[in-house]
């Protein structure tokens, strides 16, 4: 199945772009993030994407464009929902994106840290997906058993 998959940064994408390889899914990577702040961070994080994309042979599409300023402009006076709004900025877009390629599914290499709202992500990514006519992955198996662990704890906390 094809899926295009929403790159956060390299480093996090190298373990769920394996995954996804190892079971047998056309991979496109796609990298909006235009909340990355300071402009020297967005920048290593596409010449570090750069670099990946060639090393492991990646289609990717990467919006160059630094895009903060749309980016303040959403959450501006909502502060306490940044991160749902900056989720959704980003799912949407990857969501659009598929659409336009014809793409069934998509995800986001997110899931591949701790520090993540899981389940915001993933509620953000099956209305998104049910809005488009789309299939979103889930794939806790992006994260290791002790990360997944301690997610959960820290979601049963909150």
């Amino acid at each position: 199945m094809q899926i295009l998959t929403h790159i956060c940064c390299a480093p996090c994408s190298i373990y769920p772009l394996q995954w996804l390889k190892n079971n047998n899914y056309q991979i496109y990577g796609y990298f909006f993030n235009p909340n990355i702040h300071p402009y020297r961070e967005f920048k290593k994080r596409i010449g570090a994407l750069d670099i990946l994309a060639a090393e492991k042979n990646l289609r990717v599409e990467i919006v160059r464009e630094y895009g903060l300023v749309s980016f303040l402009r959403k959450v501006v006076y909502q502060e306490h929902k940044r991160c749902g709004i900056c989720v959704e900025m980003r799912l949407e877009e990857v969501a659009l994106k598929a659409k336009e390629k014809n793409i069934p599914a998509f995800t986001t290499t997110l899931l591949y840290s701790k520090y993540q709202n899981h389940h915001q992500i993933r509620d953000i990514g099956e209305r998104l997906a049910q809005k488009y006519d789309l299939l979103f992955m889930y794939a806790c198996s992006f994260m290791s058993r002790l990360a997944i662990e301690q997610q959960n704890i820290t979601t049963t906390l909150l």
